[in-house]
């Protein structure tokens, strides 16, 4: 396979059935956004989704977090089949937009950017992201960018009901995707919280 050609895989870690996850600041524990990804139909929510809640008008990763911090911590709340996963932090409506799980990646061998990538001792850790996002009358503009060091999906490595610190930095990597909102969302209307 050419590594030049794009190549189609998810974003992030959907677990059996789905998993939920939690991002914040680092230093705080009031959530920036929380994640439902599903990999099958389970409790209203259809399969091969991202549902991104956000809390607040806006999520920038770089910017907008407490003072001196530029980390952002992912808690994986749970993970498992569905009926396994009943309790879910909100329903299908209330999410900010929708994406596709699967939108299309480039490899990119040998390239470097700055985004939140796990320090040690989890440097294996297979990838990252950069999100700088905004609600302005009643859309979400803007653009998601996840970057990969391998074909396994970002927060696979998570254990369920653990968090991982994501540190802002310049990583090399071998594969990236973007998302752009309001283009890529599958519903047109998002709230803001």
């Amino acid at each position: 396979m050419d590594i030049n050609m794009p190549f189609r895989i998810q974003q992030i870690d959907p677990s059996d059935g789905a998993a939920i996850y939690s991002i914040s600041d680092a230093n705080s524990t009031t959530p920036l956004a929380t994640v439902i990804v599903t990999n099958t139909v389970g409790s209203g929510f259809d399969a091969g989704r991202e549902y991104w809640r956000i809390y607040g008008n806006r999520l920038n990763t770089s910017e907008g977090l407490s003072p001196n911090s530029l980390c952002v911590t992912a808690k994986k709340m749970k993970s498992a089949e569905w009926h396994h996963c009943p309790d879910v932090p909100f329903i299908k409506d209330d999410a900010s937009f929708v994406l596709r799980r699967d939108i299309k990646w480039t490899g990119r061998i040998g390239k470097t950017a700055k985004f939140h990538k796990p320090g040690a001792p989890d440097d294996d850790t297979h990838g990252g992201f950069v999100i700088n996002i905004s609600c302005k009358n009643k859309k979400w503009i803007g653009k998601m960018h996840f970057y990969r060091a391998s074909n396994r999906p970002l927060f696979e490595t998570i254990d369920s009901g653990s968090s991982r610190d994501f540190h802002c930095a310049e990583h090399s990597f071998t594969g990236d995707c973007s998302v752009n909102l309001p283009k890529d969302q599958i519903l047109g209307v998002g709230r803001a919280i």
